[in-house]
């Protein structure tokens, strides 16, 4: 980054706490990606990061977990978008960087510890709020796709999730699996609530 005056964001290879290598980096959202991931979620399920073995240039955003950046920088860009709670804050921020002509970098010699989904575990236990981190996902990722693709292309998102959710709760209904069917009721729930939370935001 001292070298290199339009390095935006840098950031290392994270591991889990046996050494294994997790996603420190991932892709920019796209029109195209995101219509991918809402017909068929085994497109985001299965994206990896890009292996390589020396500090490089990356087309993807830092992983928020460990975002090296310069402070003036970061003041230019003005920080990070306090609408975002939890979750996207990430991708908005790097997505910001690169329209405004930095790039990231990928560091892979620098090895991070992260401790995953801490900030989603109840208080005093040890279990994972799943519910609310994935509802609160969902809404920031409304706000992402609002702020770089606008109002229509939010809406046509929801109504794929929507519309999958109905014939999937339908064909489970008719099959008898009431455990699949009970999971898309609550799919959509989760969707139409955080959709509805997203519509009062942007009044």
């Amino acid at each position: 980054m001292q070298s290199n005056p339009k390095t935006g964001i840098c950031g290392g290879q994270l591991v889990d706490l046996e050494g294994h290598n997790i996603n420190s980096h991932g892709p920019y959202p796209s029109v195209m990606r995101e219509l991918a991931i809402a017909l068929f979620p085994a497109v985001w399920l299965n994206a990896k990061s890009e292996e390589c073995t020396t500090a490089k240039p990356i087309n993807r955003f830092i992983s928020g977990a460990d975002m090296m950046i310069n402070r003036q920088h970061f003041n230019q860009m003005k920080g990070f978008d306090p609408d975002f709670f939890m979750y996207s804050e990430d991708v908005d921020l790097s997505l910001r960087f690169k329209r405004a002509g930095y790039s990231n970098c990928f560091v892979p010699e620098a090895v991070i510890i992260h401790l995953v989904n801490q900030s989603s575990k109840a208080e005093g236990k040890d279990v994972y709020i799943n519910k609310w981190s994935y509802s609160e996902e969902r809404y920031s990722k409304f706000l992402l796709l609002h702020k770089f693709y606008g109002y229509s292309f939010v809406v046509l998102i929801y109504l794929i999730h929507i519309m999958k959710a109905g014939v999937a709760t339908f064909f489970f209904l008719l099959s008898g699996n009431i455990r699949k069917k009970n999971y898309w009721v609550k799919y959509a729930s989760i969707y139409k609530k955080q959709f509805q939370r997203y519509l009062c935001t942007k009044k």
